[in-house]
């Protein structure tokens, strides 16, 4: 009887240590497995077509540091690799500048082999890229313009035909002059009365006579809004159908972003602090 349980215990005793080795090593193995199996990159920022970004007035490319700063990593880390940031003119008409950077893309569609690009313009490079598109629908997928001023700029039409216009001119064209030498490229020409042409009010609406595409027909703030909810639990709703423009025109899509949003000026909420503090509404 004694040795009856004797062996009794030692069987029991030897199947739970083989149940704790069977357990330990399945633990190890989904841990090993979980170790080295690498993490999931993300592509949540891939396109299909290469990324072109554009400077804007007195821009560069990377002649004096990086314009666009931070802005190549943030898309690489989301999968956009094929980023390219072309240098035109830092002081020239929007024709002029949207010229050279259409130059820009139909070498660079030689070299990448790429057929359309993507162009993310900012300021005046917003208005540059909407000039290329316009004229060369065929190599653009989309145009994004960051803090464009469309139609026109309040300081350039403070600055056009005042007092100012003399002196703002020859600063503009000897930091043009010094931006071509930084940047290597002497054939760039500084045209400071350029610029000021391209972003007064009313060289802008002859601009956007001639290329309309993708133009936003009102501003933010006028943009009519509906009660998606009921009486008693109001949700009110932005219909920027009503005038933002036609978003793909000749086949390229077009976007805008005025800048950061702030609740006290962009707040419906806050309509008449935005009417006091901030006249010049048309651009966003």
């Amino acid at each position: 009887m004694f040795i009856y349980i004797f062996l009794y215990y030692n069987y029991k005793k030897g199947e739970k240590m083989i149940k704790k080795f069977i357990l330990l090593l399945t633990v190890s193995v989904i841990a090993t497995c979980c170790i080295s199996m690498p993490a999931k990159a993300d592509t949540s920022g891939d396109t299909k077509y290469p990324i072109v970004l554009v400077h804007g007035l007195s821009g560069f490319d990377t002649a004096l540091a990086d314009y666009f700063y931070g802005v190549k990593g943030a898309l690489a880390a989301v999968g956009s690799v094929q980023v390219y940031t072309p240098q035109v003119s830092g002081y020239e008409t929007s024709e002029a500048r949207g010229e050279e950077l259409l130059t820009y893309l139909e070498e660079l569609s030689a070299v990448t082999g790429s057929t359309k690009f993507n162009l993310i313009g900012h300021s005046q490079g917003g208005i540059d890229s909407r000039y290329v598109a316009s004229i060369r629908p065929d190599l653009v997928a989309s145009v994004t313009s960051v803090g464009s001023p469309h139609f026109g700029s309040g300081t350039a039409d403070f600055i056009k035909d005042s007092p100012l216009e003399g002196i703002t001119l020859s600063i503009g064209n000897a930091v043009g002059t010094f931006l071509a030498a930084a940047t290597g490229d002497s054939s760039q020409q500084a045209n400071a009365m350029g610029s000021l042409e391209a972003l007064n009010s009313t060289d802008a609406a002859i601009f956007n006579a001639k290329y309309p595409e993708g133009l936003r027909q009102g501003t933010c703030q006028e943009t009519p809004s509906y009660n998606a909810g009921s009486w008693w639990w109001p949700n009110w709703q932005s219909d920027y159908s009503v005038n933002d423009g036609a978003h793909q025109v000749n086949g390229v899509a077009y976007y805008s972003w005025a800048g950061t949003y702030n609740p006290l000026f962009d707040s419906k909420h806050f309509r008449f602090s935005r009417w006091l503090f901030v006249r010049d509404l048309s651009n966003d």
